[in-house]
């Protein structure tokens, strides 16, 4: 992988981390960093569809470690 990329990469998870913190309701930055890298996986998948599934899983699995009061 190029310097470039890499620092394209950062830059982009850096953004995504810095909205989520500012934002009304805070994302944890390891669950902003696992969909990241989630829909960086599956970024070129014709079907769609598994990213979907394993986005909704951690969304959910996020949900109800709140309603647990285990939030991660």
């Amino acid at each position: 992988m190029s310097n470039d990329h890499s620092e394209r990469e950062d830059l982009a998870l850096a953004t995504l981390r810095a909205v989520a913190i500012e934002g009304e309701v805070h994302f944890p930055a390891d669950l902003v960093e696992k969909l990241y890298r989630l829909q960086k996986r599956h970024q070129f998948d014709s079907d769609r569809s598994a990213s979907v599934q394993e986005m909704q899983r951690l969304l959910e699995q996020y949900v109800d470690s709140l309603a647990e009061g285990t939030s991660k």
